[in-house]
């Protein structure tokens, strides 16, 4: 068994020293495009037969409430890129896999692989600065939190003149930390009733893209109404094709797919005694 990969990197991040290298016979830290180039591959059809391509995961419902969900906004961005490839930069931790159709390496660059909250912003002025002067739409899908912290990058894409989007899914919370207080709160029999404590971004709430206006790049109001959603995604598009740094702050329904919401409110006692 030969393994091609940087993981080794990743324990060097908080959080990631849980998780076991597996045993290889050979291991190459480099990058797998330096070790086996692409013109090397034989084709997908010498590999294995072809099989009927796999219909695509059904999209998470649509909230019956009139808030916008995560969903509905990669729905809304699809259709403001129309034909134009999107590069995903980062995504929000609500993302879940059934949201994204992609096809190509560049159609989404993956998380930070250390839990750096903050880190976001940055990483996406180097990528799109990366990919300035592609056929690409460099897209930074992000949370508040997120955003707060590392917001003030967005400075230099505007500085250098760097076209890139950011569109801010504004559940105006810490809400990885609900969750997580929410799990301790199980675990020292107190009241879960109470997790926001702490972790709310509100009241008053933050008007995140006139934070943006501030620092150079172009802001587009709050918004939390479905019906505008199309509308204000497609003048951001736009706008980044004009060349421009832009902000979306979306205010969207707070949580996470119910698979990763029931990880991470599952408390100690019911992991060492094997429920569900």
């Amino acid at each position: 068994m030969i393994q091609v990969p940087l993981d080794h990197y990743s324990h060097r991040g908080w959080s990631m020293d849980h998780q076991g290298l597996p045993p290889v016979d050979v291991f190459m830290p480099v990058e797998p495009d330096v070790a086996v180039p692409f013109s090397a591959l034989p084709a997908p059809s010498a590999l294995r037969p072809s099989r009927p391509r796999k219909s695509p995961m059904a999209m998470p419902p649509v909230p019956q409430d009139g808030t916008i969900s995560i969903a509905m906004v990669a729905d809304a961005l699809r259709r403001a890129a129309g034909t134009q490839p999107i590069t995903l930069i980062r995504v929000p931790l609500g993302w879940s896999g059934e949201m994204g159709h992609f096809r190509d390496p560049l159609d989404y660059l993956g998380m930070d692989g250390g839990a750096g909250i903050g880190s976001g912003p940055g990483m996406a002025v180097g990528a799109a600065l990366a990919l300035r002067g592609t056929d690409r739409l460099p897209v930074l899908m992000t949370g508040d939190g997120d955003y707060l912290m590392g917001m003030t990058a967005l400075w230099t894409a505007a500085n250098a003149g760097v076209p890139l989007l950011t569109i801010v899914c504004n559940n105006r919370s810490f809400f990885n930390d609900e969750l997580h207080q929410e799990r301790v709160a199980r675990d020292r029999d107190r009241p879960v009733q109470n997790r926001w404590i702490g972790q709310r971004i509100g009241d008053p709430d933050l008007d995140l893209a006139a934070l943006a206006r501030g620092l150079g790049p172009g802001g587009l109001r709050p918004t939390d109404s479905p019906s505008e959603l199309d509308e204000v995604l497609a003048r951001a598009v736009a706008a980044v094709r004009d060349g421009a740094t832009v902000v979306v702050d979306v205010h969207v329904t707070p949580g996470y797919s119910a698979a990763m919401a029931s990880g991470m409110t599952r408390s100690h006692e019911d992991q060492e005694g094997g429920q569900p």
